[in-house]
């Protein structure tokens, strides 16, 4: 290319001077969006989202919930006519020859033969062979939705455990570091004190050994944010910073359920019962199927075909009614009809079992809600307790009036009591979950929008 003038080559520089500047700019941006959203604090709402949208699990549940459609739409077709359209090319080596008198020997038909044909059935009667296997794969598609919306309230509760799980060891590192925090500014205090010469060496060493105490349950309460943020990583497949999620003093956030209402809410929703109750319906309609098999078929048959040996242009059709009896079978079809029986026995005894197994976990759950909120309140109360011991005997420590021994038994009274709290607390929420599980709901109580 030839540049003409001397304003057209500072246009040009110019241009190449900015598109780089601009590229780097857009690269800058983005980087900083993407950072910008990394360190987006994570809430329960997103991991559960994001869980339910990507997990295995759930899409492979998804995928059996699709394959059931499709044995519907398989059972379905039986209802209708089946068309079959054949074409047959055949070549003979040798054909069929008459001999006749005085005339020498004729080919019987040709050499080359081409066949059309097409045929058509049509079901009348089955004695309900296809109604009810229709109803069954209907029932078939309700009963993998149902194991769908089970796998997803599992999933649910799996990633609500891994998120309170981390909230708790956070809980834990934060009361793991006050104590840390406090033993050591009492340490500061006590060798101040030995070096006026009011202690003795033994008071400073107990403050020592307890400082190190305080510092290995620092490092416990770490590793167990390290092991829940892994776990709740796994599951959503999200980059999760625990520093950002703000820590509850009062982790009271899922919804209260009483145990009437959970009963109900079970008897209704509960997936489980849904797919155990339409196990009890497939059995029923797998017998009933059977049973047809006892009594007659009837179908209609009409054939068309065009060409013979002879002629290749010849048409030809018959119409035909089928009926057939099973007369005589060795007992197999009866044998079919009592194994379906013995299998809907069997869904309606498992779907009594179920029903007992749920109303027991839902007592239970409760039952832990209770104990769990009479603990926390008692650990609460013991708290304030424990602070104030703390505050009165550091002030008869500073006095003299007291060894080091009893500043150390009142610092682990207050570390004990914040623990407890912290336990209950979380232990209120899991048994609160684990409520809302058993009742089939957890999913709705969790994301109610979704």
């Amino acid at each position: 290319m030839k540049i003409k003038s001397r304003a057209g080559l500072k246009k040009i520089c110019i241009v190449f001077m900015v598109i780089p500047g601009l590229v780097c700019a857009g690269v800058c941006m983005a980087g900083e969006l993407a950072s910008a959203a990394a360190c987006m604090p994570v809430s329960l709402a997103e991991c559960l989202i994001t869980a339910l949208d990507t997990n295995p699990g759930i899409l492979s549940a998804m995928d059996e919930t699709m394959e059931s459609r499709q044995r519907l739409k398989q059972a379905e077709s039986r209802r209708l006519p089946r068309i079959k359209a054949e074409e047959t090319f055949t070549s003979f080596r040798h054909v069929s020859e008459i001999q006749l008198p005085g005339a020498g020997s004729m080919p019987l038909g040709k050499k080359q033969l081409q066949l059309k044909g097409l045929k058509l059935s049509q079901p009348v009667y089955t004695g309900g062979a296809i109604k009810h296997s229709v109803k069954a794969a209907s029932s078939e598609v309700k009963l993998q939705k149902y194991f769908e919306i089970s796998r997803r309230e599992d999933m649910v509760r799996t990633v609500a455990e891994a998120w309170f799980s981390l909230l708790s060891a956070r809980a834990m590192e934060k009361v793991a570091s006050q104590a840390l925090e406090d033993t050591l500014s009492h340490e500061q205090h006590v060798k101040n004190m030995l070096e006026a010469g009011v202690v003795v060496r033994d008071d400073l060493l107990k403050i020592q050994v307890s400082v190190l105490e305080r510092r290995e349950n620092l490092v416990r309460a770490q590793n167990s944010i390290d092991l829940a943020q892994a776990r709740l990583s796994m599951l959503t497949g999200l980059e999760i910073d625990p520093q950002l999620i703000p820590i509850p003093d009062n982790p009271d956030t899922t919804p209260e359920l009483v145990e009437a209402a959970a009963v109900e809410l079970a008897t209704r929703s509960h997936p489980l019962l849904a797919a155990a109750r339409e196990l009890v319906r497939i059995k029923d309609f797998v017998g009933k199927a059977a049973k047809g098999g006892l009594g007659p078929e009837i179908a209609l048959q009409w054939n068309w075909s065009s060409g013979n040996q002879f002629n290749n242009a010849v048409d030809n059709w018959d119409a035909t009614v089928y009926v057939g009896l099973n007369v005589f079978d060795a007992g197999e079809t009866r044998s079919r009809i009592r194994e379906a029986r013995a299998g809907k026995n069997k869904a309606t005894h498992d779907l009594e079992d179920l029903q007992r197994n749920i109303l027991l976990a839902i007592h239970q759950a409760t039952l832990r809600i209770e104990e769990a909120h009479a603990r926390f309140e008692l650990s609460s109360q013991a708290e304030a307790q424990a602070e104030e011991s703390l505050r009165l005997t550091e002030e008869r420590f500073k006095a003299g009036s007291v060894t080091s021994q009893h500043l150390l038994d009142s610092e682990s009274a207050l570390v004990s009591a914040r623990q407890r709290r912290v336990t209950a607390g979380f232990d209120r929420e899991l048994a609160r979950i684990s409520l809302w599980h058993a009742a089939g709901s957890l999913e709705h109580a969790l994301l109610p929008l979704k």
